[in-house]
């Protein structure tokens, strides 16, 4: 789950640079973000959405 997400990150981060400076966020509101992102809910939602998409995309990986 983690490289999925820092290779989605990276990707973002590359269109954002492309488009100019970025100015960062508040310290407060990264933490409360980093926070959040990192939540047990958070996790569970990333998971749920990565094993609908493996079914989706590759059905015969669930049947082993």
């Amino acid at each position: 789950m983690l490289a999925d997400c820092m290779e989605t990150q990276a990707e973002i981060q590359l269109l954002a640079m492309a488009a100019g400076k970025l100015d960062l966020p508040a310290l407060e509101g990264r933490e409360r973000t980093k926070e959040y992102l990192r939540s047990e809910k958070m996790v569970g939602r990333a998971w749920s959405f990565m094993m609908r998409r493996l079914a989706r995309e590759r059905p015969e990986v669930l049947e082993m």
